[in-house]
C-alpha cells in the first residue's frame, strides 16, 4: 500500500513538472517581429488605377508630425526611396508595402518600421500624425496626405481610404 501511494505521488510530481514545462515561456515571442507588444500596422484601401500607376516605381507610406510641411516630408521621402535612411521628420514608415486587390480597388498595407532604427525594427509607437503617401513613377513623385491627423496607439492597425481620407499635396 505504501509503495502504491509513493508511486502515485511520483506520478503526480512528474505530471506537475511536465505541465509546468509545457506552460513555461521558452523566451520566444509569438507576436509579429518579436519584442512583446504587437507592432503598428497600416492599410490604405480604395486605391484607384491612376494612383496605382503613379506608384509603379516606388511607394512609401510614412507617419510624420502634424507640423511637417510638404517640402520636409518630400525631402525625407526622397531619402528613403533613394535608400538614405537618415531622415529628419518621418517617425515610421514602409517603403515596400504589400499590394492586393484589382482594378480601381487596390489596397496597400503592412507593418510600420521605426525611423530611429533606420527602418529595420517594427514600430510600436503612439501619437498624432499625418499619414503621407508617396507614389513614384520614373522621376515623378506624387504626394498625398491624410486630410485629418490620425491618433495612433501602440499596436493599432491604421486603416484609411485613399479616396476619402487623403488629399493630393501640390508642389
Amino acid at each position: 500500500m505504501k509503495n502504491t501511494v509513493k508511486l502515485l505521488g511520483i506520478i503526480a510530481l512528474v505530471a506537475v513538472i511536465g505541465f509546468s514545462f509545457a506552460a513555461c515561456n521558452d523566451g520566444g515571442d509569438d507576436s509579429p517581429g518579436g519584442g512583446g507588444d504587437a507592432p503598428n500596422m497600416f492599410s490604405l484601401t480604395q486605391i484607384n488605377n491612376s494612383q496605382y500607376s503613379q506608384g509603379q516605381d516606388g511607394c512609401l507610406v510614412g507617419l510624420f508630425p502634424t507640423t511637417t510641411t510638404r517640402p520636409q516630408a518630400v525631402g525625407d521621402a526622397q531619402k528613403i526611396l533613394g535608400n538614405d535612411l537618415n531622415t529628419t521628420y518621418c517617425v515610421a514608415g514602409e517603403d515596400d508595402p504589400e499590394v492586393t486587390g484589382t482594378n480601381n480597388n487596390y489596397t496597400i498595407g503592412g507593418p510600420l518600421k521605426s525611423a530611429s532604427s533606420g527602418y529595420t525594427s517594427l514600430w510600436r509607437g503612439e501619437g498624432t500624425f499625418h499619414v503621407w503617401l508617396f507614389l513614384q513613377n520614373g522621376n515623378t513623385v506624387t504626394v498625398y496626405r491624410t486630410t485629418n491627423p490620425v491618433t495612433v496607439t501602440p499596436g493599432e492597425h491604421i486603416s484609411r481610404s485613399a479616396q476619402a481620407d487623403f488629399s493630393l499635396q501640390q508642389p
